[in-house]
């Protein structure tokens, strides 16, 4: 894993120099390295008004390559469009919405808005299977319970459904929704933050 992880990502322990950021000031991870010198190289920040173009790719790409081998090309389509709307980037900039990068690229943002509710989560194709959204869900799952939530919902791909059971969320759910007159099937999902 660590060999696959060291071809991923392409550089030395001394040309990355990694923070893990969960509010808007970065905060430097633990200084001690791992044995062998190897640091993941992640940031994790909230949204700037700067990220809007590289989102909407994202959402597109994520959209066509990962959630492609679960969608029909019409569902597909419909979807990705909304990356094109007037109302993307500002409905990304209501609640929390962080923005992950590897090597300081874009490879993913996740939303919580509003305080209980997981709205959006994409990665782009590179940041697919590296923990990155392990690390979203995470950030936002502690925000919501900072905020006094004691579930977290969100409404699930099919794509996706496997990741948020990994997280420990279950399946409440099914159901359609249309975007531009495709009907696209989603579940409703949720997770207990506080037992009782």
């Amino acid at each position: 894993m660590l060999k696959r992880m060291r071809r991923l990502f392409g550089k030395t322990p001394a040309e990355a120099t990694p923070v893990l950021v969960a509010q808007p000031e970065p905060v430097q991870t633990d200084s001690a390295a791992p044995a062998d010198g190897f640091v993941m190289p992640f940031d994790i920040r909230p949204m700037t008004a700067e990220d809007g173009p590289a989102l909407r790719e994202l959402f597109r790409q994520s959209i066509r390559q990962i959630a492609s081998k679960y969608y029909d090309a019409d569902a597909i389509a419909a979807w990705s469009a909304g990356a094109d709307d007037a109302e993307f980037v500002p409905r990304l900039q209501r609640g929390l919405t962080l923005v992950a990068l590897l090597h300081g690229e874009v490879v993913g943002f996740a939303q919580l808005h509003p305080v209980d509710h997981i709205e959006m989560m994409y990665l782009s194709p590179q940041g697919s299977g590296l923990g990155i959204a392990t690390l979203l869900c995470q950030h936002l799952e502690d925000e919501s319970r900072i905020a006094g939530s004691k579930t977290l919902s969100t409404a699930s791909s099919l794509a996706a459904r496997r990741f948020f059971e990994s997280m420990g969320f279950r399946v409440i759910s099914e159901e359609t929704v249309q975007r531009n007159g495709v009907a696209i099937n989603r579940l409703q999902m949720e997770k207990v933050l506080v037992a009782g």
